[in-house]
């Protein structure tokens, strides 16, 4: 569900080539319970959304790749997408490598927390909040033509 609800600068990025990796930043800040999603959406017909989130892991005392950190764990089946932990900032930022027509798209972070309601029951639901950057990715495919972005402004529906 989408509306303009807020104007949210578009940072644009342009690549000159396929195979280059890129690093979007998050201005989302994780803690305890308190978790990083990166979204992407595009407008490839054959092309879905994508969602990354990381979670608490509380089985492994160890990190399972150079990308994670001691306690959390990425559900991510794709490769080429990584969540780096960026200590200043306390969040995890998006890492893309190799980077091809298929990761053009919208991308955006945000935060999802579990809260608990006590009223005549107990309800569980998460909340998310949304970043102020979205970042606009398209590859230059013709080196003889400029790269040409448009300004947009949206912002997702707040949950």
């Amino acid at each position: 569900d989408w509306r303009p609800v807020a104007l949210t600068p578009i940072v644009s990025k342009c690549f000159e080539k396929p195979g280059e990796n890129i690093t979007l930043y998050c201005d989302c800040k994780s803690s305890v319970g308190v978790y990083i999603v990166w979204y992407r959406t595009c407008s490839h017909e054959k092309q879905p959304s994508l969602v990354l989130k990381t979670w608490l892991d509380q089985r492994y005392g160890a990190p399972h790749s150079d990308y994670q950190s001691t306690f959390f764990h990425l559900l991510n089946p794709f490769p080429d997408f990584h969540l780096v932990k960026n200590n200043f900032s306390q969040s995890y930022d998006l890492l893309i490598t190799n980077i091809t027509e298929t990761d053009e798209g919208l991308y955006y972070c945000g935060t999802e927390e579990l809260k608990v309601k006590d009223e005549e029951k107990i309800i569980q639901r998460y909340v998310r909040t949304y970043s102020n950057i979205t970042t606009k990715i398209l590859l230059h495919k013709d080196s003889g033509e400029s790269c040409i972005i448009c300004a947009l402004f949206f912002s997702p529906l707040k949950n």
